[in-house]
C-alpha cells in the first residue's frame, strides 16, 4: 500500500537557491522559480515576438473590431460593418476585448493580437499552478513546458480568431471548478459557472463540450454531501444558462429593423445561429446553406461543405499526421497519465486531501481531453484543424503528470520501472509516425528520434541491472532530460517557425510552410506509414534491426553471468558514453546521407496570405478601386456593396468607412430579398456602387442588370486592364478570403445617376 502511495505522491524536487548579490539588494531564486521564469519567457517570446508580421490576421474579425469601435450600437451587436448592416457569425466577448484594446492603444494589427498573446502566457501559468497543486512542482513545470511548445497553441496565440481567449476562459473556469470541489464551497462553483457562460459568449456551444467533465468531477469528489452536490450543480447550471443566453436573447428581442442582420442564421436570430451553424450543425453536418449533411471523406468534405478535418470521421481521425502535427505530440505520455494514474489514485491511496486533489485533477483533465477528442473525431460538419487548440492544455497536463509518476515508478523498481522507458520510446516512435506525413522533416528528424528512443531503453535497462544509486539518480535524470529535450525539438521548431511566418486569413495551421503532408493524399494513416518505411528502408530499417539485436544481447547476458559481473561489465558511465557516441555518429551519418539523397517533393500547405501586403491589406488593383470609390462616392452613405464579408473586410480595415456585405461571411445570407429593397437602398442614397458577379441567382443581381450600369474597368484599373481582366481571364472569385481581386467574373455596377 505504501509503495503504491509513494508512486503517486507529488514530486517537488530539491530547492536550489541561487543568490544574486548586488550593491543594494539581494535576489533569491530557487530552481523551481528559475525554471518557471524560463518557461514563461519562452511562452512570451513565442506569443509576442514579431507580431507585426501577421498584419490584421483574419480581416473578417479585424473589420468587425474597427466597426465596433465606432459606436456603442455596433459594439453591442458585434456589427461587421460600420453601417450596422450585418453582424459577424460569433458572439461578442472576444471581439469586445479586442475593441477595448483598440480604444486604449489605437487600431492596428498588433493591438488586435495583444489579447490573444496575453491569454496564451496566462494559460501556461494557470496550467502550471493547477497541476502543481495536485501533483507537485515538477509535474506543473513539465505541463507548462509541453503546452508552451505545442504548435497550434503558439499559432492561435498569434492570431485574432477567438480560440485563444476561449481556451484561457475555460482554463480559468477549470481552476474555479477545482477550487469548488476541493473546498466544497458554492461561491467557487458559481464563479466557474459564470466563466463557462462567458466562454459560451466567446464561441457558443464549443464551450459546453467540457461541461460533463466539470460536473462529473464536482459530483464525485466535492467535499459536501451528495444532496448538496446536486443542489449546487443545479444552481450552477442555471447560472451558466443565464450568463450564456442573456446577450443572445437581448439581440433577438430587439426589433430586426433596429439592429444588424445575424450573419449565417436562417431566421435572423442569434438562437438559430447558436443551435445550427455554430452548434449541432458542426457535429451532424446539417448546417445552413449545406442541407443534407454528409460524412467527411478523404478530401475533408461533408455534404458539399469544406471541412478542415481530414479522413473519415471516427476515433482514428485524431491520430492522422495532418491533425496530430497540430497538437498531439505527447499522446503516448498523456494516455498513461489517464489510464495508469487514475486507478492508482482511486484504489490504492488512503483517503485524504492529497488523494482528493489528484483524483479531481485527473477527472478534470482526462474528461476534458476525452470528450473534446470524441466530439472532434465524430463531427461531420465544418471543423477546422485550429479547433484542436482547445485540447492542448488537457494533453499537456496529462503528459506532465504521467512523466513524473512514471519516473517515481522507475525509482521504486519492479515491473512498474519499465513504464517510463517504454513511454519515452513509444513517444519517440509516435513522433516519427507523425513526421511520416511530412517528407521535408522525416529524413533527418525521424532517425534521431528512433535512435534516441532505443538508447533510452538500453540505458534504463542497464540502470535496472546495476541498481546503483548513482545511475538511479543523476545519470538516469540526465537520460530523461536529454530524451525529453529531443521529444520537444520538433514541436518547438515548428513553433519557432510560426514566429517568422505571416498568419493571415481565417484558416490557419501550425504545419510549417512547405513541410508537406502525405496523409490526406495517399490513403491516410496506413499508407503514410508504409510510404515512410519505404522511403527510409535503406537506413532506418537496418538501424532498428542492429540496435534491436544489441538490445537482446544485453539482456541475454544476464543468463550467462552473475548480476555482479554484469554490473562490472555494464558500467553506467562507460555505457552512457558509448550510447551517446553511437547516437551522435549515427545521427551525423544519416544527416549526411539525407543531404545527398534526392529530396521528396513537398506538398505545400501555406499559412501565409499570398498577394497581400504585410498588414493584411489588399493588392494594387484593390487600392485603385478603393481610390475610385472614394472619389466618386458623391454623398452616398456606403462606399460600396459586396457579395460577401471577405470582399468587404479589407476596405473596412483600411478606411473605417461603411461598406455593405449583402450576403454575410459566406455570401449566402438573404438579407435583401426584393427588388424594391434594392431600389430603396439606391433611392435613399445608401448605396451607389455594387461589386457583384452579375449572375441571376438573386434579386440584387437581377436589379443591377436591369437598372444599373457596369463601370468600365479602365476607370479604376487603368487601360492595361482591358485584356488581362476580361471575364474568364482571372482566377478571382467572389469568395476570395484574401480580399477583393477585381476582374474575372466580378463587375462594378453604378446605380442612380451615372457620370
Amino acid at each position: 500500500m505504501n509503495t503504491i502511495s509513494n508512486l503517486v505522491r507529488g514530486y517537488n524536487g530539491k530547492k536550489l537557491k541561487i543568490n544574486f548579490r548586488f550593491s543594494r539588494f539581494k535576489l533569491i531564486w530557487n530552481l523551481e522559480h528559475l525554471a518557471l521564469s524560463l518557461i514563461l519567457l519562452l511562452s512570451t517570446y513565442l506569443g509576442f515576438w514579431n507580431l507585426s508580421i501577421n498584419g490584421f490576421s483574419n480581416q473578417y474579425y479585424a473589420a468587425a473590431v474597427r466597426s465596433m469601435a465606432q459606436s456603442w450600437h455596433n459594439f453591442f451587436y458585434v456589427s461587421f460593418d460600420p453601417g450596422g448592416f450585418v453582424t459577424v457569425d460569433k458572439p461578442p466577448v472576444a471581439l469586445w476585448i479586442q475593441t477595448a484594446f483598440v480604444k486604449v492603444f489605437g487600431y492596428s494589427g498588433v493591438t488586435l493580437l495583444l489579447p490573444e498573446a496575453l491569454a496564451g502566457v496566462g494559460g501556461v501559468f494557470l496550467l502550471y499552478l493547477m497541476v502543481k497543486r495536485s501533483f507537485g512542482s515538477l509535474a506543473g513545470l513539465l505541463s507548462a513546458l509541453f503546452l508552451t511548445v505545442t504548435p497550434i497553441w503558439v499559432v492561435m496565440n498569434r492570431h485574432n480568431n477567438p480560440e485563444s481567449i476561449l481556451v484561457f476562459t475555460l482554463i480559468l473556469a477549470a481552476w474555479a471548478m477545482l477550487r469548488a470541489a476541493e473546498k466544497g464551497q458554492l461561491r467557487w462553483l458559481l464563479l466557474g459557472a459564470i466563466l463557462v457562460g462567458l466562454a459560451f459568449n466567446v464561441k457558443m456551444l464549443e464551450a459546453y463540450v467540457v461541461l460533463p467533465a466539470f460536473f462529473l468531477m464536482y459530483f464525485l469528489t466535492a467535499r459536501v454531501g451528495w444532496k448538496k452536490r446536486l443542489l449546487h450543480l443545479t444552481l450552477a447550471g442555471l447560472v451558466i444558462l443565464t450568463v450564456s443566453f442573456s446577450w443572445a436573447l437581448a439581440v433577438d428581442l430587439t426589433p430586426a429593423a433596429q439592429r444588424p442582420y445575424v450573419d449565417n442564421s436562417t431566421t435572423n436570430s442569434e438562437l438559430d445561429l447558436i443551435l445550427n451553424y455554430n452548434g449541432l450543425g458542426r457535429v451532424d453536418g446539417n448546417m445552413p446553406h449545406n442541407p443534407g449533411g454528409g460524412t467527411a471523406g478523404p478530401g475533408g468534405t461533408g455534404g458539399g461543405a469544406p471541412s478542415g478535418f481530414v479522413g473519415q470521421y471516427g476515433v482514428a481521425r485524431m491520430l492522422t499526421p495532418e491533425l496530430a502535427g497540430e497538437y498531439n505530440w505527447f499522446f503516448p505520455l498523456a494516455l498513461p497519465g489517464l489510464l495508469l494514474v487514475a486507478p492508482y489514485i482511486l484504489f490504492t491511496m488512503s483517503k485524504g486531501e492529497a488523494r482528493s486533489r489528484r483524483l479531481q485533477s485527473i477527472l478534470l483533465w482526462g474528461g476534458w481531453w476525452l470528450i473534446y477528442g470524441l466530439v472532434f473525431s465524430f463531427s461531420k460538419g465544418i471543423n477546422h484543424s485550429y479547433y484542436l487548440n482547445i485540447m492542448a492544455p488537457a494533453q499537456a497536463a496529462l503528459a506532465g503528470i504521467a512523466l513524473v509518476i512514471l519516473w517515481q515508478g522507475y525509482r521504486l523498481g519492479g515491473w512498474r520501472a519499465w513504464f517510463l522507458p517504454e513511454g519515452l520510446f513509444a513517444t519517440a516512435v509516435y513522433q516519427t509516425y507523425i513526421l511520416a506525413g511530412y517528407p521535408g522533416w522525416n529524413k533527418w528528424v525521424s532517425p534521431v528520434l528512433l535512435v534516441a528512443g532505443i538508447c533510452t531503453l538500453i540505458a534504463f535497462g542497464v540502470g535496472r541491472f546495476n541498481k546503483t544509486d548513482r545511475f538511479g539518480g543523476y545519470l538516469s535524470r540526465g537520460v530523461i532530460g536529454v530524451m525529453v529535450a529531443i521529444l520537444l525539438a520538433t514541436p518547438l521548431s515548428w513553433s519557432f517557425q510560426t514566429v517568422f511566418s505571416a498568419l493571415s486569413g481565417s484558416l490557419v495551421s501550425a504545419i510549417p510552410e512547405g513541410a508537406g503532408s502525405g496523409s490526406s493524399n495517399n490513403g491516410g494513416i496506413s499508407q503514410a506509414w508504409l510510404e515512410f518505411i519505404g522511403t527510409n528502408i535503406g537506413g532506418q530499417l537496418y538501424l532498428l534491426l542492429a540496435l534491436g539485436v544489441v538490445f537482446m544481447i544485453i539482456f541475454g547476458l544476464s543468463g550467462l553471468f552473475s548480476r555482479r559481473s554484469i554490473s562490472r561489465l555494464l558500467n553506467p558511465a562507460v555505457m552512457t558514453g558509448l550510447l551517446l557516441a553511437v547516437f551522435l555518429l549515427v545521427s551525423a551519418g544519416w544527416w549526411i546521407y539525407s543531404a545527398q539523397a534526392q529530396t521528396t517533393t513537398a506538398i505545400n500547405r501555406p499559412v501565409n496570405n499570398p498577394g497581400g501586403d504585410p498588414q493584411g491589406g489588399s493588392g494594387q488593383n484593390d487600392q485603385r478601386l478603393l481610390q475610385y470609390l472614394v472619389n466618386n462616392r458623391d454623398g452616398y452613405y456606403y462606399l460600396v456593396a459586396f457579395d460577401n464579408s471577405n470582399q468587404a473586410a479589407p476596405f473596412i480595415t483600411q478606411t473605417g468607412l461603411p461598406v455593405m456585405s449583402l450576403g454575410g461571411f459566406l455570401g449566402n445570407d438573404r438579407i435583401v430579398t426584393t427588388p424594391e429593397q434594392v431600389a430603396q437602398l439606391v433611392a435613399s442614397h445608401k448605396v451607389r456602387f455594387f461589386q457583384s458577379d452579375g449572375g441571376q441567382d438573386n434579386v440584387v443581381n437581377q436589379y443591377l442588370q436591369q437598372h444599373c450600369q457596369v463601370v468600365s474597368r479602365d476607370a479604376y484599373m487603368g487601360s492595361s486592364s482591358s485584356t488581362a481582366n476580361q471575364p474568364g481571364n482571372s482566377s478571382a472569385n467572389k469568395n476570395n478570403q484574401n480580399g477583393l481581386r477585381p476582374g474575372g467574373d466580378t463587375e462594378l455596377y453604378q446605380c442612380g445617376e451615372y457620370h
